[in-house]
């Protein structure tokens, strides 16, 4: 099983698929049942979920979680401004802010704390 992943278009982040084949013991005898697991991921999807999260670990606004999950997502400065239709400016704020109540001082290093917490939350 690896993970392979599909374009979306711009702006998008790509979908992540995984299958998984199952092994004799965990088939049915009946020819109809599964004999693999397709799993798929929308980062976009977790974006919500995951800004909840960073609220709930650090005393984060909304807006500021909002700008974090942008981040970890893989989206740059730009594109998060874009996405949240607010100016590049609004968004070096937020994430300065972030950093401070965080305890970070970089988008990297922001993003691995992040991706430490939402493993343990959100494994997939």
């Amino acid at each position: 099983s690896t993970w392979t992943s599909v374009t979306r278009g711009p702006y998008k982040p790509p979908l992540f698929a995984l299958l998984f084949t199952l092994d004799r013991e965990h088939r049915y005898p009946d020819a109809a049942t599964p004999r693999a697991v397709l799993v798929v991921c929308d980062p976009e999807m977790r974006a919500p979920r995951l800004s909840g999260l960073l609220r709930q670990t650090w005393p984060l606004t909304e807006a500021e979680a909002k700008v974090a999950a942008q981040l970890f997502l893989g989206r740059g400065i730009d594109e998060v401004a874009l996405k949240l239709n607010v100016k590049r400016e609004t968004i070096r704020t937020h994430l300065k802010r972030a950093f401070a109540k965080t305890g970070t001082s970089n988008q990297a290093e922001l993003v691995s704390y992040i991706a430490a917490i939402q493993s343990i939350h959100f494994p997939f």
